[in-house]
């Protein structure tokens, strides 16, 4: 089937898990199952966190790109890092996927600079 004739069944049906296999691969070229895998090596949580989705799914996380929009799903595959909450999906995303920047702000939090001057 094409494409264009899979979206039209997806939109027509009810049925969630069709939904979401057909969201998943298109948006990261995974199927649901292999997104289920991925749930249960994590143990059914956020790898950052540890809490268990509430209401959503968990967020798949990926390395992003310049004009990733316009990239083949298959190519998002390969820079799936995991799946995270949305809460800590996004932080990353504030901070640029940068690991440099992620260590420098744990510092912050624990040195509190501050408090090194207003306490001398």
């Amino acid at each position: 089937f094409c494409r264009k004739c899979v979206a039209e069944v997806v939109r027509n049906t009810t049925d969630k898990l069709k939904r979401r296999d057909y969201d998943l691969l298109r948006n990261y070229g995974i199927t649901v199952n292999e997104y289920l895998s991925l749930l249960e090596f994590q143990e059914g949580v956020c790898w950052i966190c540890k809490n268990s989705p509430k209401t959503k799914n968990l967020s798949v996380d990926h390395k992003h790109e310049k004009g990733e929009k316009k990239r083949n799903p298959r190519e998002i595959r390969k820079r799936i890092r995991g799946i995270l909450c949305w809460r800590c999906n996004s932080a990353l995303e504030k901070f640029d996927d940068s690991p440099a920047f992620l260590r420098k702000a744990a510092e912050y939090l624990e040195k509190l600079p501050a408090q090194e001057v207003l306490n001398g």
